[in-house]
């Protein structure tokens, strides 16, 4: 089964990959011919991007140019307040409780690190509202609160695992104890690195908003810019973003994450 997991997993990351490529780099129409998602706030006879999110996938080209599409949904996660969570008390436990927020349910008010970063990056960047300076301004505050908010997570799981190392050790825990925690810390360190890849992804494309205000414009799902270069640094990070956030949805309580 794991395997079969792996096997799926990098034949979708594949697949994501060659659909941002395929769509960013075909051929496009000019400008001005393009129906009703023409450019409002700049003049541009460069040929724009189409980059349907995969909310929107399976229309033809043509379509995409004349649709007046909206944004797509994001994971729907209402405000909670947040509550201290009781750890475990038993060895085996609090090996499994590595994995709450990141594979395993826990209740939204005690996933204090987890439900924290979704709620920060549910609808990330969405693509209408960076037209505007202060709204991209404004996700990048919450990438980097998301960020720092990470950085105590790892911090603490980093902190829970030279624990269990540390008390295996001294109690003598059987072969089936040790090889668990050894799984579940793998796990964990994927988990952190994917994150951090996510985060670092969705950060560069909101400082790429924000320093290039009034040179390009979304009319979802058409991108426009003034010069080739713009346009070709954004496609570096838009396919960037899909693959980190690809890599990200392999953990089951980020699945549903949509940047």
């Amino acid at each position: 089964m794991g395997k079969a997991c792996l096997w799926y997993n990098n034949v979708m990351r594949l697949v994501l990959f060659c659909f941002a490529f395929i769509i960013l780099a075909a051929p496009q129409a000019q400008a001005q011919n393009y129906g009703v998602n023409k450019p409002q706030r700049i003049n541009t006879n460069l040929a724009p991007l189409i980059i349907p999110h995969r909310q929107h996938w399976g229309e033809q080209r043509s379509q995409y140019i004349n649709m007046d599409l909206d944004d797509p949904v994001p994971p729907n996660i209402p405000a909670v307040v947040f509550k201290d969570p009781v750890p475990p008390k038993i060895l085996e436990d609090r090996i499994d409780a590595l994995f709450y927020g990141v594979n395993s349910y826990i209740a939204p008010e005690f996933d204090v690190f987890g439900y924290a970063v979704r709620g920060y990056m549910d609808d990330v960047l969405t693509p209408s509202r960076m037209n505007s300076p202060q709204e991209a301004l404004d996700e990048y505050k919450n990438i980097r609160r998301a960020r720092i908010v990470f950085d105590h997570w790892q911090k603490d799981l980093t902190a829970q695992i030279k624990s269990l190392e540390a008390e295996i050790e001294e109690r003598g825990a059987p072969p089936r104890m040790i090889g668990k925690l050894t799984y579940n810390k793998g796990i964990i360190e994927a988990f952190m690195a994917d994150m951090d890849a996510w985060l670092a992804a969705n950060q560069a494309m909101a400082e790429f908003y924000i320093s290039k205000s009034g040179q390009f414009e979304i009319v979802y799902p058409v991108y426009y810019f003034l010069n080739n270069a713009d346009q070709q640094e954004f496609a570096s990070l838009y396919e960037a973003r899909i693959l980190a956030l690809t890599q990200m949805q392999t953990h089951s309580l980020f699945a549903k994450m949509i940047y």
